[in-house]
């Protein structure tokens, strides 16, 4: 039997009953144009076609395939197509198990579970695969051959600058012709097109960066050679080392030839690695001049692993900008520390005895843009290292403040007294973000707790406190406007054991997840976060008035105290009235006040708790102009109280009309509440309902990100600017009869409001 015969018969074994169009687009996983298949092949000359219509029925045997296959005039192909699948007969030929071919064939979503790839070609049967590939494009799509291929026409530094594009970042996904993804080596099909292409991919030396890792030691040798001088980004962890016989690490062939070319690497991050992997990896870095290197990314294992002093050969990588070490310990000579760093983070790294040390370093970072350093309780408790405070209670080298005007965030998650120290210490420009975290004070015992709420207020008075207040406030974008008191977003399941307050001088607050907030250009942010560590989070709690007495010295400072005109809440402390009363009576000036609450509760205890507050003290919150409810869970009672609320501010004291908006009201209202909410509110004659639908990128308050400007809560609407869509027309469409007269709309209106009032006081 013929070759082509043969391996025809095999491709309709495996597919029986279809067109070899349906065959071909079988094999390649893609069914989902198979459908078009026919029409495409209905369009196509002769003598590019191989075998249309449908393949002999199933009952006809091997023996009718065969036959219709031999009938078929193979004189009618071209060389290339008659080519193509000799290539597939070789590979069928020389597949010593035939068994699970189909089943390996049929599955696009293999993926090879080692590092290195030496057998994965063999295993993904990657020959017959790209065979099928070239003829389906040959057959179906009639992609002409490579040598009378036109695309040979196009000038070299375009196809240079084409080819740039092609290969992805993603590391360990090696190029399926199953699939349309796109990965480190997606450029080497592209060779296989024409000889022209093939001498552009392999004189493109950017192609070949992004496969120096990931595809065994061939390609990891041929991708270093074929880079030429470029720049290498290296990443290397724990599945770069092999256990030797006697158990220790030891680094493989191709991780020793990566860093080899250490002079070229832009970017180096070495992450799980234990000391002994340290150590050796250690002198491929001090026998080069790191010259190019920018960023450097060090994350150990477990506490303990020692950077060595003399990295580097204990010369400063001249271009080194950004260095983040985690989990060692390092020496106050690292040669990295003496480089033009604009980035530095330090998460429970052992490095400084003592402040003076710290501010040591920081003298000789003029250029600082970013700087952490982490080293809170509920992070060092699992490792062996713990934070020796005793050095950080005072300053006695340093009586001037260090400048670093280039500051944009500062993160200090350590004790009140250190951070305020470090504080203190430096002159920080008037836009930046700071961020404060202590899990050390607090210990969850009420008497203790009070004794050491001093020492933590003046702290903060003397370091962020001052600073605040010495910034300039000639305009609005000097001051702070939005002030927020939330628990603490993250691994705590307690809301109770921890407080965050944070302050900006634009409209966007800083994230509720701490370690994903960065710097507002052109803003001045702060976070101020106070918890209890995580050693018994169930049963400790920071008492409700420790917190109020905390918000309340926060916004008593001058910066905040006449300058905030919004007010953010998520705590459960403000489900108690009096904690309302004591801060709103601070904020005469406050404008708009936004509620948050819990998203899978059935109440917010604040609403009804601010209502309680409203009635009871007629005069608060004069200026308010907005009540912001929301993403949150609003019971009937709820929003009965603070209606009534409104109505007795507006006819005791006449204070001028506000709006109340409801975030994501379809998250936890019915149409019919919302009606009946909007209804209510307008026959007050003091209020009207607005709805705010935010996208789940663009957080109103706690998140940055876009907001639709329709939904700008610094300006009051009326409902023909609230930004309704057609999803919500049925929401702004009353259910009164249009024949009705306004007097009669609002005669229904304030019968409602009446009878609800009634419901409300029985």
């Amino acid at each position: 039997m013929p070759s082509r015969v043969q391996t025809l018969l095999f491709l309709s074994r495996l597919y029986p009953g279809t067109s070899l169009s349906n065959i071909l687009l079988s094999a390649l996983r893609d069914t989902s144009i198979a459908s078009i298949a026919g029409r495409i092949g209905c369009h196509l000359p002769d003598v590019l076609t191989l075998v249309h219509g449908s393949m002999p029925p199933k009952d006809n045997g091997t023996d009718g395939r065969e036959r219709s296959l031999q009938a078929t005039q193979m004189e009618v192909y071209d060389q290339y197509s008659l080519d193509i699948i000799e290539e597939i007969h070789r590979e069928l030929v020389a597949a010593t198990d035939l068994t699970y071919l189909p089943t390996q064939l049929t599955n696009g979503d293999y993926m090879p579970e080692e590092s290195d790839y030496e057998e994965f070609p063999s295993l993904y049967r990657h020959a017959i695969r790209w065979g099928i590939w070239r003829l389906y494009g040959r057959v179906v799509l009639g992609i002409l051959p490579p040598e009378i291929c036109l695309v040979n026409d196009l000038p070299v530094e375009l196809l240079g600058k084409i080819f740039e594009f092609i290969p992805g970042r993603y590391h360990n996904r090696k190029v399926t012709y199953a699939h349309e993804l796109w990965d480190a080596s997606s450029h080497l099909p592209l060779r296989e097109v024409c000889k022209l292409w093939h001498s552009v991919v392999e004189a493109l030396p950017t192609v070949w960066t992004h496969m120096i890792q990931g595809f065994g030691d061939h390609w990891t040798e041929y991708a270093l050679l074929r880079s030429s001088d470029c720049e290498l980004s290296v990443q290397l962890n724990s599945r770069h080392f092999f256990y030797a016989v006697h158990g220790g690490q030891q680094l493989k062939d191709s991780a020793r030839l990566v860093l080899s070319r250490a002079p070229r690497f832009h970017t180096l991050s070495i992450a799980s690695v234990s000391a002994e992997g340290m150590a050796q990896i250690a002198p491929f870095l001090n026998n080069a001049a790191m010259v190019r290197l920018e960023s450097l990314k060090i994350r150990a294992d477990r506490f303990g692993t020692r950077v060595a002093a003399d990295v580097f050969a204990d010369t400063p990588p001249p271009a080194l900008k950004s260095v983040e070490v985690i989990n060692c310990l390092i020496y106050t000579t690292l040669p990295a520390f003496r480089s033009p760093l604009t980035h530095l983070t330090l998460d429970r790294c052992e490095v400084w005895t003592c402040l003076d040390d710290m501010l040591d370093t920081l003298c000789g970072l003029p250029a600082l843009i970013h700087y952490a350093w982490i080293m809170p309780q509920n992070r060092l408790r699992q490792g062996a290292y713990r934070f020796n405070s005793a050095g950080f209670q005072g300053v006695f080298r340093h009586t001037e403040a260090i400048p670093l005007l280039s500051l944009e965030y500062i993160a200090l998650e350590c004790h009140i007294a250190a951070s305020s120290l470090i504080l203190s210490h430096i002159s920080l420009p008037p836009f930046c973000h700071i961020r404060m975290l202590d899990d050390y004070t607090l210990c969850g015992d009420e008497a203790l707790d009070f004794d050491v709420l001093e020492s933590i207020l003046h702290g903060l008075d003397v370091s962020l406190g001052k600073y605040l207040s010495a910034r300039p406030t000639s305009s609005d974008s000097g001051s702070i406007r939005l002030a927020s008191v939330h628990q603490l977003f993250g691994p705590n399941p307690n809301p109770n054991n921890a407080v965050t307050f944070h302050g900006s001088t634009s409209d966007t607050l800083p994230s509720n997840h701490l370690h994903d907030q960065h710097f507002a250009p052109g803003a001045c942010t702060f976070s101020v976060t106070l918890m209890i560590p995580l050693v018994a989070h169930d049963t400790l709690c920071i008492h409700p008035e420790l917190i109020s007495n905390f918000v309340e010295h926060l916004l008593s400072w001058p910066s905040l105290r006449s300058t905030v005109h919004k007010l953010v809440t998520y705590h459960p402390v403000f489900e108690d009235p009096q904690r309302w009363l004591s801060v709103l009576t601070m904020l005469p000036q406050l404008t708009h006040l936004h509620i948050e609450g819990p998203s899978g509760a059935d109440k917010t205890p604040a609403v009804q708790a601010l209502a309680r507050t409203l009635s009871g003290h007629l005069y608060l919150l004069p200026n308010v102009q907005q009540f912001i409810l929301g993403p949150l869970a609003l019971s009937g009672q709820e929003r009965d109280a603070l209606i009534i609320a409104i109505q007795e501010r507006c006819s005791a004291v006449e204070h001028p009309a506000l709006s109340v908006v409801i975030v994501n009201p379809g998250e936890y209202m019915e149409d019919e509440d919302v009606e009946i909410f909007r209804e209510m509110l307008s026959a007050t004659g003091a209020s009207r309902l607005e709805l705010a639908v935010v996208l789940a990128f663009g957080l109103l308050t706690s998140e940055r990100g876009y907001v639709d400007p329709r939904y700008d809560l610094n300006a009051q609407k009326s409902d023909e600017a609230c930004g309704y869509t057609a999803h919500d027309e049925s929401l702004r469409t009353t259910s009164v009869p249009p024949n009705l007269s306004a007097h009669d709309e609002n005669s229904i209106a304030n019968a409602r409001l009446e009878r609800e009032v009634q419901q409300y006081k029985s």
